[in-house]
């Protein structure tokens, strides 16, 4: 036990703190629409609920704002698996348990294969499965943190664009919603994520 303690440095766990915080301001609810009745939505809620009326969506962006919204959580689940990288085994439950979260219906292997939605779910988990092998199989420290930041950095930004979209495809249908701290806590933490990032420097290396 003293052994898996040690092999982690303090950026490292500040990092997985941080997931940590992240998954909890991703499943914590990012806008609450108050109508009737009162309903709040996560970020995930918010991404299967917008790809519920592609006919709808503001413009020409189609199932984007479910991307965008599905992003954080693949960045934060890379970014996890990044740190815990000096023990691959781990890595590859966390990677395959996440791919198995992502896994569509089973309608979509039988009636569905040409459904937007469910392709993005499987492709989404794909990547996670790919990074995985790829964190692992490169050695070089700068390498696998610049890709870590490039991820991270790509959640960043759908955090922060997904929920304005979703906010303003709340208003195309005339249904008042009101913006929790939940999407600025996420941005926030995987804002301060990069900068760990940055510090950790030759931190990132395979076991």
């Amino acid at each position: 036990m003293q052994k898996l303690l040690t092999i982690y440095s303090k950026s490292h766990y500040s990092i997985i703190i941080l997931v940590a915080i992240g998954m909890m301001a991703y499943f914590t609810p990012w806008l609450v629409i108050r109508n009737t009745v009162s309903l709040s939505m996560n970020a995930y809620e918010l991404a299967e609920w917008s790809s519920l009326h592609p006919k709808t969506v503001i413009g020409p962006l189609g199932p984007w704002i479910s991307l965008l919204l599905r992003l954080p959580l693949v960045s934060l689940t890379i970014s996890l698996l990044s740190v815990l990288a000096s023990n691959s085994r781990f890595t590859l439950v966390i990677a395959v348990i996440a791919f198995v979260g992502f896994l569509p219906p089973f309608e979509f292997f039988t009636t569905a294969r040409s459904d937007p939605n469910y392709e993005q779910l499987l492709i989404l988990g794909s990547i996670i499965l790919g990074s995985n092998i790829l964190i692992n199989r490169v050695s070089r420290s700068r390498t696998r943190r610049f890709f870590v930041m490039l991820v991270a950095l790509v959640g960043f930004i759908g955090s922060g664009l997904g929920q304005y979209f979703a906010y303003r495809q709340l208003q195309y249908f005339h249904l008042p919603a009101t913006i929790s701290l939940a999407g600025p806590i996420f941005t926030i933490a995987v804002a301060t994520i990069i900068f760990n990032i940055q510090l950790a420097k030759s931190e990132f290396k395979t076991g």
